[in-house]
């Protein structure tokens, strides 16, 4: 449901602003450690709320974590955990300075604010005044305001290449004015980098100088953030900068290594571009927590603070671990309300690498949990118990429910097991356990913990709408309930079917169907073709050779060159600087099982364990489905051919790195010989991620070529 800027809100607005204005000497200073008890703080409230962060390092949920409470601006708790660098043992230090990615957008909102009550723009001005690309189509239409709500109809993301492409942030802009909108400006919300970064590229134009020169002169400076930097070049010590990782609980991959790697981010986004340490960026709460004011300067007006605060959206289905409060979206800000009540209880940001920040006027509170595990949930799980310590303080509640907690997860391994999905013949769910977390998975959807209900016994809650309710009227479970917001669906415990063929006698019918045995032994195997890939189907020509062993893949569009090589058990990809680099983890392992004489079976010289597991009917045909798992990557299931073994379906979870483990759907058609193999001419993989769509290949051209001393070089160590 869209939330107008209505009379409600802004009469709401009169009753926080007074709060705002109490402690306006305080914006750009330091914050003093003292003890909670002389703010009226329980000690044991913030002993637990440390605990419980260390607990997250140590159950895998984070890779490195630092958290910062400040209240009264007097800092009662301020602690890092776990590893900058997992890999080097390099403990994080506390103030190290993080990616802050989506958190720069308030940064962006507040320099537009500037030029608001300056007088140099406005509110409802036109986008193409400033910017001339966006003279045309729907983008005229295009207000200051809709993007600074989001209104704009411009998707997520805008970039469909790498962002060394990009010069300048005035480019980025140019790429989001020929970008298909998604609706008609004004008539919905649509969370938009591009969006913020076209109020980027607002603020150069009219400041008549870089975005970043503009943020540092007229808001770090004034605040002192003196350890915040719009570019990772301008970071003195790169050490300061943890690595980061993708993935999830227990599945942490380094998509980027500090200091060694070149930034991921060339040039300064308004959208995600910030670094800095949690005591800088509580600098800059305080700033808006304070009315606008530093020292005895007014940075922001009254009114700047009252249009940026106002709601503009609801943000319909996110979830929040705040009870009783729902979320809207303001000016490049997050905020939440109780049900009944228009004025923000708390505003803040959060950041798609695990950056976290709540600030709470009328308690005059700060609380900032920073990680740089990116796909980890632990900071809206982390709300609650935030509320619970140190909002209502009410610790006895706290100790309750964690012994529960504790109590319930002492007795998982009874839930591990696969459970046969009733509703889809080819479908199942993987429960595990690790680490004493239970983990729930589908291949080819999801792979989650699942947080057990101190409650009732055998309900797990996965993700914010979907639960597991086991049955356990017999141990162990025969079946489990799953229900998310739309349906229930009811999940048999696996038994394997009676009379199936052998795994042995399986991959030897999929050898026969490819002849990949043979591959090489005329020489190289060329394949030509063209991919699409994302939900604007950029289009990229593709080449690979394959030889028994090894495999070049290459990929070439108007916006990029990218190269995977694999070795036998050995690979290396193209990175986010363009050269060719040595992969490991669940990355190397993705790309040496797909070489075709793994893929089609030869199994057992990669997975440690294969199995039929049952056989079924689909659409005519007699389907073998088969499971594959080996350490280090999530199962994967191949839907094969009874008759003819070609492998006509996988489902799997694929490591994406800078985004996690997606669900991936894989089809296989079009099946044509050549050099002695069959292979499939037509691949198509849906992804569980609408951002990122679907990836068609289709093969034009196949033929034999001669082996080249040139191909399947791998980079020195």
């Amino acid at each position: 449901m869209i939330v107008s800027q209505c009379l409600n809100s802004r009469i709401a607005f009169a009753f926080i602003l007074p709060l705002l204005l109490l402690a306006r000497s305080h914006a750009g200073e330091s914050f003093p450690k003292t003890e909670p008890s002389k703010l009226g703080l329980s000690e044991r409230a913030i002993e637990l709320l440390d605990e419980h962060i260390a607990y997250l390092v140590k159950s895998q949920e984070i890779v490195g974590g630092e958290i910062h409470v400040i209240k009264d601006r007097q800092t009662v708790l301020h602690n890092s955990y776990g590893w900058s660098d997992r890999e080097t043992a390099t403990p994080l230090k506390t103030d190290s300075i993080f990616c802050v990615r989506s958190m720069t957008k308030p940064l962006a909102g507040t320099a537009i604010q500037i030029l608001l009550d300056e007088g140099k723009i406005q509110i409802d001005q036109p986008v193409a005044e400033i910017l001339p690309s966006f003279d045309q189509g729907q983008h005229k239409e295009i207000t200051i305001g809709h993007l600074l709500h989001h209104r704009s109809g411009l998707p997520f993301t805008i970039f469909d290449g790498p962002l060394g492409d990009y010069d300048s942030i005035l480019q980025v802009a140019q790429k989001a004015a020929k970008t298909e909108l998604s609706f008609t400006p004004g008539s919905s919300f649509q969370y938009s980098d591009g969006g913020t970064d076209t109020l980027g590229a607002i603020v150069q134009k009219v400041a008549g100088q870089p975005l970043e020169a503009f943020i540092r002169e007229r808001v770090l400076e004034p605040l002192k953030m003196d350890n915040a930097y719009t570019l990772l070049s301008k970071v003195p010590n790169r050490k300061d900068v943890p690595s980061a990782y993708s993935g999830g609980v227990g599945n942490w991959e380094k998509h980027w290594s500090s200091p060694s790697d070149d930034p991921i981010l060339p040039i300064f986004l308004a959208s995600q571009g910030l670094y800095c340490t949690t005591s800088d960026y509580a600098k800059f709460l305080t700033l808006w927590m304070d009315g606008g004011e530093v020292g005895s300067a007014d940075l922001l007006s009254d009114r700047a603070l009252e249009r940026a605060l106002e709601p503009g959206s609801t943000l319909a289905g996110y979830p929040t671990g705040f009870p009783n409060l729902r979320m809207t979206y303001g000016q490049q800000w997050m905020l939440y309300h109780e049900a009944d009540a228009g004025s923000p209880k708390i505003f803040g940001h959060n950041g798609s690498d695990g950056t976290y920040a709540w600030a709470w006027p009328q308690e005059d509170m700060i609380v900032l949990f920073f990680t740089q595990s990116r796909g980890s949930a632990s900071g809206m799980e982390l709300e609650p118990t935030i509320q619970q310590l140190l909002i209502e303080q009410d610790v006895e509640a706290y100790t309750q429910a964690l012994a529960n907690r504790q109590k319930t997860q002492m007795d998982l391994a009874k839930y591990v097991g696969i459970y046969w999905d009733e509703d889809v013949a080819t479908d199942y769910y993987v429960v595990s356990l690790q680490d004493n977390q239970l983990y729930f998975e589908r291949p080819g959807k999801f792979r989650a913990v699942g947080k057990p209900n101190s409650e009732v016994e055998g309900l797990f809650q996965v993700g914010s709408t979907l639960r597991y309710q086991f049955d356990l009227e017999q141990m162990p479970p025969a079946a489990v309930l799953m229900t998310t917001s739309t349906r229930t669906e009811r999940q048999q415990r696996f038994e394997p079917d009676k009379n199936l063929p052998s795994i042995e006698k399986v991959a030897a019918l999929v050898r026969n169907a490819y002849g990949v045995d043979r591959l090489g032994e005329a020489g190289l195997l060329l394949l030509n073709g063209k991919m699409k890939s994302g939900p604007l189907g950029m289009t990229s020509s593709i080449q690979q050779w394959l030889d028994g062993r090894r495999s070049e893949f290459r990929l070439k569009s108007w916006t990029t060159n990218a190269a995977v090589i694999t070795n036998g058990s050995d690979a290396a990809a193209t990175n986010s600087s363009g050269k060719l680099a040595r992969i490991d983890g669940a990355a190397r392992l993705q790309e040496v099982a797909a070489h075709p004489t793994i893929q089609y079976g030869g199994w057992s010289d990669f997975y440690e364990k294969v199995y039929v597991m049952r056989q079924v009917k689909r659409d005519d045909q007699s389907l073998l489905v088969v499971r594959a798992e080996t350490k280090g990557l999530s199962g994967k299931t191949m839907l094969i051919n009874a008759e003819s073994g070609r492998i006509i379906e996988e489902h799997s979870l694929q490591f994406v790195p800078g985004v996690g483990y997606l669900g991936a759907q894989t089809t296989y058609s079009e099946f044509r010989q050549t050099g002695g193999i069959t292979l499939p001419f037509h691949l198509e993989t849906k992804l569980s991620s609408a951002l990122l769509g679907s990836v068609i290949i289709d093969i034009e051209s196949a033929e034999v070529v001669e082996d080249s001393k040139e191909r399947f070089l791998l980079p020195t160590q």
